[in-house]
């Protein structure tokens, strides 16, 4: 499971740092070794308590809510993950979350 988390450090103060979004991208393990499946949570709920973890205990709590069986997750599937960087599935994984740049 891929992690992320946006942060915004005010003038690079980390201490005064703020959670804009979260996202797990999970494998839910129906590819194979050159292709994997995905499943995505997302959450862009400035609220500390709402979100997926603890910005004062990061990487604690994550499994222990149950906030994955309250959202329907997005997609990604066929995603080539030896062809490519990391980066390319988060933004797969971002525009099946919706956030798509309309032409």
């Amino acid at each position: 499971m891929l992690y992320v988390r946006i942060e915004l450090w005010p003038g690079g103060d980390r201490d005064r740092r703020k959670v804009l979004g979260e996202m797990a991208i999970a494998n839910d393990c129906s590819g194979s070794m050159a292709t994997g499946n995905y499943n995505v949570w997302h959450r862009t709920d400035p609220k500390p308590e709402k979100m997926l973890d603890d910005p004062q205990k990061p990487g604690q709590g994550l499994f222990l809510r149950n906030w994955f069986g309250k959202m329907k997750p997005a997609r990604v599937e066929n995603h080539p993950r030896q062809a490519v960087t990391v980066w390319h599935l988060i933004r797969k994984a971002i525009e099946a979350s919706g956030f798509r740049e309309k032409s």
